[in-house]
């Protein structure tokens, strides 16, 4: 029994094998290194390979499939990827974990140079190095496009319709007639139409009565349309009275006594006979003919007044269209910020539109990755982080330099790295409650009050182990903020102190923290 376990002891162990490999130890600058991971195990278990730059501080640029080969009762795996480095010097490739099963299982680390290009003096010329260049600020105004290609489409089809509307009018021929011939015209297309029962008597009359109406309103009275038959009729007597009419009474009675038999069909469901439909309909013929020689030549004072009066009422017509044509152009702009407060909600569209700064800085297309302080510390954020003095110029103050990186583009959220390096241990420690009081009391000198703060230990995707304080505070302007202050120690030589401090109320300042505290990562410094 005790030599079966021995043997199943050592298929175990012969069975996760992990071997690590470099196709050189020696590459330049830039240039592609090969890193081979094998895993020998049993056909039922499972390997997850490391992902993303677990190779820090070389840079993973490819990675292979993973090749299976089978040797007897095991499974070889293998993956290969490709590393880089763009500074010289000797870097060891970290252990790699490889998960086994529920296991995981770590590689052996390797030493791998990386050469300087030799460069001679003599043929390549030296060069200062180039000024920084300001960059203008990428904004995203995607959705300004939108809103012109609405205003653009509501335009173009306004004046679509505009132009089918008025091209309907030009070609209708009978609008262009005299108002004479018209009303002649619509008497003949009233003859040809047939009336058997009660409604097609009525419409037989209906269409009469405002044939001629219509022919009244626009040469005689511009209120015929709107008059009874008694105040129509007292109208026309007054006007010819006035002598500006010249009709006989007959001429008038005949009309009554047609537009009097039309209030009868119409309100009394009276059937008058055929013949009598169409003596009506000759009456009115010749009414027409009489009313219109009936109307004196218009003097040349008239014809001015007129021309005048047609003038102002193409004048307001224009008037009239353009003030559509701005009242409809002017909304579209108001429509299409409804429709995008619909579809995001009324407070993104309004700060999409006022170009909110901290949704702006949230939005922003690239966010930039980089590494500040020795040993490295990367962090996101929305814009770079500025040294705020040179590295060069820095004190050594109490035993220890401290760098300071901020997002000076910005007061609120605030974005401040700070890294110390220790330079006399018998000077000063790396010490956190001490940083912490520090940083508390600068705050105070400054107005800040009712600081609550918690505190709490944190650990990065790669393991490095932070110490984090949050809490609220009350800021010198009074705006209630909330505060991070994360900590970062290497081996009490180093400190990485990263400040965050961001309105309470403001939702985007909010998510671009919790991205930024979600992309911290310290970088080791390998020996």
């Amino acid at each position: 029994m005790v030599f079966i376990g021995l043997l199943l002891v050592s298929a175990l162990s012969y069975s996760q094998t992990i071997k690590s490999s470099v196709d050189t130890t020696s590459i330049r600058i830039g240039e592609k290194l090969l890193y081979t991971l094998s895993v020998e195990v049993d056909s039922n278990l499972v390997v997850l390979f490391p992902e993303g730059q677990t190779f820090v501080p070389l840079e993973m640029i490819s990675k292979s499939k993973t090749d299976t080969l089978r040797k007897q009762a095991l499974f070889e795996l293998i993956t290969t990827y490709g590393l880089t480095q763009f500074d010289s010097g000797v870097y060891a490739i970290p252990r790699q974990p490889v998960q086994i099963g529920d296991e995981i299982k770590f590689s052996d680390s390797l030493l791998v140079r990386v050469n300087p290009v030799v460069i001679d003096t003599t043929k390549q010329g030296l060069y200062d190095i180039k000024p920084f260049i300001e960059v203008p600020k990428s904004r995203n105004l995607r959705w300004l496009w939108y809103v012109l290609g609405i205003i653009f489409i509501g335009a173009a089809i306004f004046w679509v319709i505009l132009f089918i509307k008025q091209r309907k009018k030009n070609d209708n021929p009978h609008e262009q007639l005299e108002p004479f011939e018209r009303a002649k015209q619509s008497l003949l297309s009233i003859a040809e139409a047939s009336a058997e029962d009660h409604d097609g008597i009525k419409k037989y009359y209906s269409h009469l009565t405002f044939v001629l109406k219509s022919y009244l309103e626009s040469k005689v009275y511009d209120h015929a349309l709107e008059s009874t038959t008694e105040e129509l009729v007292g109208r026309l007597r007054l006007i010819r009275d006035g002598g500006h009419l010249h009709i006989s009474d007959a001429v008038l009675d005949n009309i009554t006594r047609v537009l009097q038999r039309s209030d009868l069909v119409k309100f009394a469901k009276s059937l008058p006979e055929k013949e009598l439909l169409k003596m009506d309909w000759q009456t009115f013929d010749i009414a027409l003919t009489q009313i219109n020689d009936g109307i004196p030549e218009p003097t040349e004072e008239e014809l001015a007044r007129d021309l005048a009066y047609q003038q102002e009422k193409l004048r307001l017509e224009k008037l009239r269209q353009r003030k559509i044509l701005l009242i409809a152009t002017g909304s579209l702009p108001f429509l299409a910020f409804i429709v995008f407060a619909i579809w995001n909600g009324p407070k993104y569209a309004w700060d999409t539109v006022t170009f909110d700064k901290n949704k702006r800085l949230l939005e922003t297309q690239y966010w930039i990755t980089s590494e500040y302080g020795a040993p490295g510390m990367t962090v996101s954020t929305p814009l770079v982080l500025y040294r705020t003095s040179n590295p060069n110029d820095l004190e050594v103050i109490e035993g220890q330099k401290t760098s300071v990186f901020k997002m000076t583009d910005t007061d609120m959220p605030m974005i401040e790295l700070k890294s110390t390096q220790i330079v006399d241990s018998t000077k000063a420690l790396v010490d956190i409650p001490i940083k912490l009081d520090a940083q508390f009391k600068q705050w105070e000198s400054l107005g800040v009050e009712n600081i609550f703060e918690k505190r709490e230990t944190i650990t990065t995707p790669l393991g490095a182990q932070g110490y984090k304080v949050y809490g609220s505070a009350q800021w010198d302007n009074g705006e209630k903020v909330g505060f991070n202050l994360i900590y970062f120690t290497s081996e009490n030589k180093a400190l990485q102190e990263l400040i965050l401090v961001w309105p309470e109320n403001d939702n985007y300042a909010v998510e671009m923290i919790n991205r930024i505290v979600e992309s911290i990562e310290l970088i080791k410094k390998e020996e």
